[in-house]
């Protein structure tokens, strides 16, 4: 059996911090998108996830440069909680993407 997700987008609220030697962050992220319906209007759609990365993790090395509206790619697993009705993405791979794709610079999720 397969649990994986990739993700690209932007991050929104941010929560990191300093556990022992380790650093844990707690973040939303939120991915695009667009389409058009048969009458050629553009709809945009935005779903936000919650990401949990650790520092030690494999291949958790931006943790410390995270911050609102960077555009980032994430790689991980789902795991739910306790009740099974929501889901968490926990990040094993954290990449800032800042820079790298003009494309995603200019991304902006809508507010919710």
């Amino acid at each position: 059996m397969l649990n994986k997700i990739e993700l690209i987008g932007i991050v929104g609220m941010v929560d990191v911090k300093q556990v022992a030697d380790t650093m844990v962050a707690n973040f939303s992220m939120a991915t695009n998108i667009s389409y058009k319906d048969n009458g050629g209007n553009v709809f945009i759609e935005t779903t936000w996830f919650s990401v949990a990365a650790v520092g030690s993790s494999l291949k958790v090395n931006d943790i410390d440069k995270l911050q609102k509206w960077l555009p980032v790619r994430v790689i991980g697993r789902l795991r739910t909680n306790k009740d099974g009705y929501r889901a968490q993405v926990v990040a094993h791979h954290l990449e800032s993407l800042a820079g790298k794709f003009s494309e995603y610079e200019s991304l902006q999720p809508e507010k919710v």
